[in-house]
């Protein structure tokens, strides 16, 4: 059983990010999986707190809603790891239906 979701509530600091946000292979500078005005947005609140700066998980940090899920249809996933629910073929039904 898959059980996703968790990270609808709360927030990640950039250290866990920010590898996302520059020099994320030999052929990419920003994660392709990631919209670009997202990791913008990602790369200011990062730039001005650095590794401590907190981001928000989604707009509603401390509901459990389906914004989250809204975010990696839309390529806004924090994490790598929460993209991936979205971006795999075997999870991406599953984010759908929330």
């Amino acid at each position: 059983m898959i059980y996703v979701g968790g990270h609808t509530i709360g927030v990640a600091r950039c250290s866990s990010f920010k590898n996302r946000l520059t020099k994320f292979d030999p052929t990419h500078e920003i994660d392709p999986s990631l919209d670009i005005n997202f990791a913008k947005k990602l790369s200011k609140t990062c730039s001005n707190g650095g590794d401590n700066a907190q981001q928000p998980f989604d707009e509603t940090r401390n509901d459990f809603d389906n914004f989250y899920f809204q975010d990696l249809q839309n390529k806004a996933g924090l994490l790598i790891s929460d993209q991936t629910l979205f971006d795999s073929i075997r999870t991406r039904s599953i984010v759908n239906a929330y």
